[in-house]
């Protein structure tokens, strides 16, 4: 830029700049995370989350689990549990795919709830784990928690991590 104008060459400097600052929010990683349609408006640990992959690349290697902060139901209290799904790996999730974590049942009584309890609290965390194009890990959270509603049925709300 030493044939441009001190001017000039402040006017480039911005628009390359402005350019790599566009091309990185062009192309990172969208991921969203929502809760799905119930499955059954009294129980719900059976509702599934949907995972989307917004952004304009695949992503690589998607391992998704649930981080049970809190479940209170009647006189039952389950916290801080770290759920390890048996879902496989999904190799590649393309731009505009989505796929569905469910949080797993208890067979084995691990955690002992009742789906027939009435659940006062039910605070989860989805974490979705994936690689980026250039093999780069990261990680995403989201935070629902359960409202019960005035006719009993359940519905679930985002909360802030640091809630």
């Amino acid at each position: 830029m030493w044939f441009l104008s001190p001017t000039g060459a402040f006017w480039a400097s911005v628009g390359i700049i402005l350019g790599l600052v566009g091309t990185y929010y062009l192309f990172r990683t969208k991921l969203t995370i929502e809760p799905d349609a119930t499955l059954d408006p009294k129980n719900p640990l059976v509702t599934p989350f949907r995972i989307t992959n917004d952004g304009v690349l695949s992503i690589y290697d998607v391992d998704r689990s649930c981080d049970i902060r809190l479940i209170k139901a009647s006189n039952i209290t389950v916290s801080n549990v770290n759920v390890i799904n048996a879902v496989p790996k999904i190799p590649k999730l393309r731009t505009g795919e989505q796929t569905s974590l469910t949080i797993p049942s208890f067979p084995n009584r691990v955690i002992p709830i009742v789906p027939t309890l009435p659940f006062e609290n039910v605070d989860v965390e989805i974490v979705v784990k994936y690689k980026t194009l250039f093999r780069l890990q990261r990680e995403i959270r989201s935070r629902f928690d359960v409202m019960v509603l005035s006719d009993g049925s359940y519905q679930w709300f985002h909360k802030a991590l640091s809630e």
